[in-house]
């Protein structure tokens, strides 16, 4: 082998194992340099598959299906050119085109973990999930250690409701993830669930868990995700919000607390708080984090709602009904605005202006359960034959979807039929 080929080769290599160029790169003096080598032999594979990749780096993808199409007319076995041509097929949405490179790299080298990875890129967005999840199967097991073959996979089963599956592949997943704490110490707080991929497998994951009523589990995977970034405000709220849901309030305001604690300017915070304060009775500490919530984030439509909710508890109906209001004037569609307000034209008895606030609640949403109880007012009017119609439409527009709402309606109905 000659000298120029020697480098030739070792430039392949060097461009088929980079994930990027830097930015400073002058890419018209590398393609120069490809051209006069082509120029020299026209017949060059290697000078062709080179500058095809430095037009595949620089979104050139025209110019580089070109180059890679040249190589497989020279040499039809050359498994890097149908693998880079699919990969721009697949980037440019050319799918069946993409599988077509990829069963023709396949045939060449069946034990290439990455071409059925990107194969199987290709049947999920095709939305042929068994076929892609087959692929993933295969690239995990020619190369154990594939992180994002597992992420892929358990985001597929977990779509077709194969939870266990799911939580194996992302255990996997997690279990060889890079730690990324110097990466972390780098980063904005709002930044590290989209940027650390650990931080978002451990979130995910936990969600599955608690989605699944594995309250303990969702817990655990939390605390690991803590103890190995025990500063990620984030952890603590996901914990604490785990908490809630499983009416732990102490708890959850604890983690709550802890989140504030290490990042007090962001709003979400104090209306999660607010929120378990809520639940547990504490309207007063529920409204004093609605209003801090308010100040990092003034045209918050659902913490006017949950600042009422919580002034409606107190009997306080001037503070509630002026939230209400600005909530609807800030977004008229907004269904929770309409049915709270109802809920407390209703306490005060004045019913026609609650169904009028539930029926605007059932116009924008049929499915929407809780403005069905526009029945009540009715009743309290002595108009059944309206609240028994009410219950019957939301049986129509659900449908099948909620078992446990339509047997409740159904319910309804029946007491208010014997109520007649």
């Amino acid at each position: 082998m000659n000298i120029l080929k020697i480098l030739l080769v070792l430039s392949l290599c060097i461009f088929l194992n980079s994930q990027a160029l830097a930015k400073d790169v002058n890419y018209n003096k590398e393609i120069e340099i490809y051209n006069n080598f082509i120029k020299v032999n026209d017949k060059n594979i290697e000078a062709y598959l080179i500058r095809g990749n430095i037009y595949k780096l620089n979104e050139k993808y025209d110019k580089a299906i070109e180059d890679y199409s040249k190589v497989i007319k020279l040499d039809p076995k050359n498994f890097y050119a149908y693998f880079n041509r699919g990969n721009i097929f697949e980037k440019i949405k050319k799918n069946d085109l993409a599988i077509d490179d990829y069963n023709k790299a396949i045939k060449l080298n069946s034990n290439n973990a990455f071409v059925y990875f990107s194969r199987g890129q290709v049947y999920f967005a095709k939305g042929e999930k068994d076929l892609a999840i087959k692929d993933y199967t295969v690239a995990v097991k020619l190369y154990p250690e594939y992180k994002e073959a597992y992420i892929r996979r358990g985001y597929i089963y977990e779509g077709k409701g194969l939870f266990k599956d799911a939580i194996d592949d992302y255990n996997k997943a997690i279990s060889i993830s890079p730690k990324e704490a110097d990466l972390y110490s780098k980063l904005e707080e709002v930044d590290l669930y989209s940027k650390l991929e650990e931080v978002y497998l451990y979130c995910k994951l936990a969600r599955l868990y608690d989605n699944n009523g594995m309250v303990e589990e969702a817990l655990n995977t939390f605390n690991k995700l803590i103890k190995i970034y025990p500063n990620y405000s984030f952890a603590y709220a996901q914990r604490g919000t785990v908490y809630k849901f499983a009416g732990r309030y102490d708890e959850a305001i604890n983690d709550y607390n802890k989140a504030i604690d290490l990042y007090p300017k962001y709003n979400q915070l104090y209306i999660m708080r607010a929120d378990a304060y809520y639940l547990k009775n504490k309207n007063d500490e529920a409204i004093a984090d609605y209003n801090k919530a308010l100040q990092l984030e003034a045209e918050d439509v659902n913490v006017y709602v949950d600042r009422g909710r919580s002034y409606l508890a107190k009997n306080y109906f001037d503070e509630a009904f002026s939230d209400f209001n600005k909530a609807i004037k800030i977004n008229p569609q907004y269904i929770r605005a309409y049915y709270y307000r109802g809920l407390a034209y209703s306490i005060k008895e004045e019913f026609e202006l609650a169904i009028k606030d539930y029926n605007k609640a059932i116009e924008l949403d049929y499915k929407f359960f809780d403005s069905y109880y526009d029945c009540m007012a009715y009743m309290k009017l002595n108009r059944k034959k309206e609240a028994i119609d009410s219950f019957k439409l939301y049986i129509k527009h659900e449908g099948n979807s909620d078992s446990k709402k339509l047997e409740k309606a159904n319910h309804i109905i029946k007491i208010l039929e014997m109520n007649q």
